[in-house]
C-alpha cells in the first residue's frame, strides 16, 4: 500500500458502531475515519476544527488508524510563511475487501472490491440456462479460485465472498429456490462454496443490494418509505423503511414480475406460469419482437440502454404496451406500500423520453389515490449497487472491530 490517496467511495456511515452498545471515543475514531474516507486529503488540524476535539485525541486517533493500517500520513508540506507545516492523511481502502458475485442476463461476474468499493480484480464466465447445480457452484468456485491467482489479493484482506442473485432467494438461509435464467436451480445451497473456497460466503438478493445501495448513495431515501423497481431483463422490487430493507423470511418477495396481470390473453412465462407481467414488458419477452425490426438489438441490459438511448421509445414494437403494463404495476405497488419515494432503474427508465412517458401515465393512475407527494426518479446503475449491497456486512462488521477504540 502507497501513502497517496486512493481514490474510492465511502459509503458507510459516519458512526460504525451506531445500534450497539460502544463509547465515546469509539464514535470518535469512527468519525474520524469517516472525515478521512470521504473528504481526503485533511489534516490533523482540519479535523479538530470539524468535530471540535482536543488535538491531543485527533493524535491518539490517528496514530491508531495508522497502526491499523487504514490511514497513512504524508511529509509534512509547508503552510505559508506564517503556518506550521502540515501532513494530509490518506485513507487506506485496500486494507480489507471482499468479494462480490452477480449476474448479468446468463452471465456470472466476480469482483474483489476494496472498502472503497473500487474493483481491484474481477472475473466471469457465462453459464447456460441448462446448467445444473454441481457445474454451478464449482463455476463459482473457480471464478474466485482466478480472483485469488490476482497479484491484487496478495495485497488485500479479504473478508468473504458476498452473493447477490436474482430470483427466489432465502437470504438468512444461502438457499436459492428458484431462477428463471438458470432452469435447474432447485433449493440451491451457496453455502457449499465456503468449504471449497476457505472464505464466508453470504447471500442477497439482486434487488435488496441495490436497495441498500441507493439508500446510501442518496441519504435522503432513508427519509419514509423507499421502493426501488428494477425494470429490465426481469422486473422486482425491494422496499425500505426508513433506511432499512425489508428482508421477509418468504424468498419470493418483490417478485412482481411474476404477478399475474393479464387474464386474458395469458403468454407463457419463463417461470412456468402464464398472463404474468414479465410477459408483457419484461426485456427478455420483448426482445423477439424487437429483433424482427432491429435484428442486432442486444440481449446484456448495458448495451441494450446504448441501444435504445437516442430512439424514440414508442418506435420500437412492444414497447408502448410494456409502458402501460408497468404503469399498472407501479400503481398496484404504490397502494400497497404508499411509499415516500420510488426509485427506477434499469436500461427502459434510463430513456428520458420513454420515463417521461411512463411517469405521465403512472401518475394518472393514481390520482384518485395519492394522499402525499412521492418522489419519482430513474437512476443509472450498472453493477455497482449489487457489488455494495451484497460485501456490505462483512466491511460493516470488520470495521465495527477495528474502528473500537484502544488508546488511552
Amino acid at each position: 500500500m502507497n501513502g497517496r490517496e486512493q481514490p474510492g467511495r465511502y459509503l458507510f456511515p459516519r458512526n460504525v458502531h451506531s445500534g450497539t452498545r460502544h463509547r465515546i471515543k469509539d464514535r470518535e475514531k469512527s468519525h474520524l475515519f469517516h472525515i478521512v474516507s470521504t473528504n481526503p486529503p485533511v489534516t490533523r488540524k482540519s479535523i479538530v476544527n470539524q468535530m471540535a476535539i482536543r488535538p491531543s485525541t485527533v493524535s491518539s486517533v490517528v496514530a491508531e488508524l495508522i497502526r491499523d493500517g487504514l490511514v497513512t500520513e504524508g511529509a509534512p508540506v509547508s503552510a505559508g510563511r506564517k503556518g506550521r507545516p502540515e501532513s494530509y492523511l490518506h485513507p487506506q481502502f485496500n486494507r480489507f475487501s471482499a468479494v462480490a458475485v452477480y449476474a448479468v442476463s446468463r452471465r456470472f461476474h466476480a469482483v474483489l472490491v476494496n472498502l472503497g468499493q473500487m474493483v481491484m480484480a474481477e472475473r466471469s464466465l457465462e453459464l447456460p440456462g441448462t446448467a445444473g447445480q454441481e457445474r454451478i457452484l464449482q463455476e463459482l468456485t473457480n471464478l474466485v479460485g482466478g480472483l485469488r491467482n490476482d497479484r491484487a489479493w496478495q495485497e488485500t484482506e479479504v473478508l468473504g465472498i458476498g452473493l447477490a442473485l436474482p430470483g427466489n432467494l432465502i437470504a438468512s438461509q444461502g438457499r436459492w429456490l428458484k431462477s428463471t435464467r438458470w432452469e435447474q436451480v432447485r433449493d440451491l445451497d451457496f453455502r457449499e462454496i465456503s468449504p471449497r473456497t476457505g472464505l464466508p460466503v453470504v447471500s442477497v438478493k439482486s434487488l435488496d443490494a441495490e436497495c441498500e445501495y441507493v439508500l446510501r448513495r442518496y441519504p435522503d431515501l432513508s427519509r419514509g418509505g423507499t421502493l426501488v423497481v428494477h425494470w429490465g431483463y426481469g422486473i422486482g422490487a425491494s422496499y425500505a423503511e426508513r433506511g432499512k430493507v425489508l428482508h421477509p423470511r418468504a424468498g419470493t418477495f418483490g417478485e412482481v414480475g411474476h404477478w399475474c396481470l393479464d387474464s386474458h390473453e395469458r403468454l407463457p412465462c419463463v417461470c412456468g406460469d402464464s398472463g404474468c407481467l414479465e410477459t408483457r414488458a419484461a426485456l427478455w419477452a420483448l426482445l423477439p419482437g424487437i429483433r424482427r425490426r432491429f435484428p442486432d438489438a442486444p440481449e446484456l441490459e448495458d448495451e441494450f440502454s446504448e441501444f435504445l438511448r437516442d430512439r424514440d421509445p414508442l418506435d420500437i414494437p412492444g414497447l408502448e404496451e410494456a409502458i402501460d403494463y408497468m404503469a399498472v404495476a407501479l400503481r398496484n405497488l404504490y397502494q400497497l406500500f404508499y411509499p415516500d419515494h420510488l426509485v427506477l432503474y434499469g436500461p427502459f427508465t434510463e430513456n428520458v423520453s420513454l420515463f417521461s412517458t411512463l411517469s405521465r401515465r403512472f401518475h394518472r393512475q393514481i390520482e384518485r389515490f395519492s394522499h402525499h407527494p412521492a418522489t419519482f426518479r430513474a437512476y443509472k446503475m450498472k453493477s455497482e449497487g449489487e457489488v455494495f449491497g451484497c460485501t456490505r456486512e462483512f466491511f460493516l462488521d470488520r470495521l465495527r472491530a477495528t474502528l473500537e477504540a484502544r488508546w488511552g
